[in-house]
């Protein structure tokens, strides 16, 4: 397995690549949002955590970029970066663990890649659905306040 690195090995929800692009694509672009401070973070130094991925989630990365119309070579880099200096996961658990199944790839990457936590900001996730890895039940973390 893989070394990990400062904090952990991470699944980063599409919610928050949408609020990075979002925010970057503000001119000038403004990293005082949390989304895109971490991307940025990340893309400066991809020692600060294990950015965990498989080929669904690239998918839908790659698909909400699109959607979003961020340059293709800005999307193309991002990505390319993520398959460099991030860790596929090429056998993603299986099983149904969110009500939306839609949200079911990154509950099953974070299982299989034995992910610290999930990142998001969709609080629905945030207080419904427990996230087990290592034989613990973990929440997953949000960058939205839930208080």
């Amino acid at each position: 397995m893989a070394r990990r690195r400062r904090l952990g090995r991470v699944v980063v929800d599409t919610s928050v690549v949408i609020r990075a692009a979002r925010a970057f694509r503000q001119q000038p672009p403004k990293p005082n949002t949390p989304e895109l401070r971490l991307v940025l973070t990340w893309r400066d130094d991809p020692e600060v955590f294990t950015w965990l991925y498989s080929q669904e989630i690239l998918t839908e990365y790659r698909e909400i970029l699109s959607r979003l119309k961020v340059p293709r070579n800005a999307a193309g880099r991002f990505i390319n970066l993520l398959g460099q200096c991030g860790e596929a996961v090429t056998e993603p658990a299986t099983g149904e663990y969110s009500p939306d199944p839609k949200d079911d790839p990154f509950y099953h990457c974070a299982l299989a890649g034995d992910a610290d936590f999930i990142i998001t900001d969709n609080t629905i996730k945030t207080h419904v659905i427990m996230m087990m890895t290592s034989g613990f039940m973990r929440r997953p973390y949000t960058t939205k306040s839930t208080t």
